[in-house]
């Protein structure tokens, strides 16, 4: 079913299917056991970005400490670092 009635599908539907970005998802219930179980994960979506953002930001500033000690040991552990950075992305 096809609809946009919240209140109509709330009644009749078991299942919801969830098409987004090419990729397919299944919820079970009706419409609004959908809508607070999609709340929850894109809340936990948005705090898993948020915890991403903070640990790139703090490997920014080790990064350039490290460089700033301006010795071999020192640098290489920085592009290493770096390279996580860019794994992380």
């Amino acid at each position: 079913i096809v609809s946009h009635d919240r209140y109509f599908l709330d009644r009749v539907v078991t299942k919801v299917v969830e098409v987004d970005n090419k990729k397919v998802t299944t919820f079970e219930g009706n419409y609004t056991a959908y809508s607070q179980k999609k709340a929850m994960l894109r809340e936990a979506a948005y705090h898993a970005w948020v915890n991403q953002q903070q640990e790139i930001h703090h490997q920014e500033e080790v990064i350039a400490k490290l460089k700033s000690f301006n010795r071999e040991k020192s640098i290489k552990r920085a592009e290493s670092r770096e390279k996580m950075l860019d794994k992380m992305d």
